[in-house]
């Protein structure tokens, strides 16, 4: 996977409320596709960043399609597919000592 090679450690969700419960872990990164199948990635981010005690949580969104709310909420968005090099440019002003190893 391509964010284990940049050194996180990676825990999957398959469903909106599933990230909503790994959120409270409060994880560095959080990658969010739009289409989820019980809420929007939209719906996600704006529960999160509705409470200060994930102010610290990076959220990366992403879709196949342009979605305009996806921008407004996320710290960065990436359109699908996703390559190791727009990844990594995505989160390097979050994360400055990314290396890929």
């Amino acid at each position: 996977m391509m964010l284990k090679r940049l050194g996180f450690r990676v825990t999957t969700g398959r469903s909106g409320s599933e990230a909503l419960r790994l959120v409270q872990e409060r994880p560095a990164l959080l990658l969010l596709d739009y289409h989820l199948p019980d809420m929007t990635g939209f719906a996600i981010c704006k529960a999160i960043r509705g409470s200060r005690i994930y102010d610290d949580v990076r959220v990366l969104m992403m879709s196949a399609d342009e979605v305009r709310e996806a921008n407004a909420c996320g710290d960065a968005f990436l359109m699908k597919p996703v390559s190791q090099e727009s990844l990594t440019e995505a989160l390097r002003p979050f994360f400055p000592d990314l290396k890929v190893g």
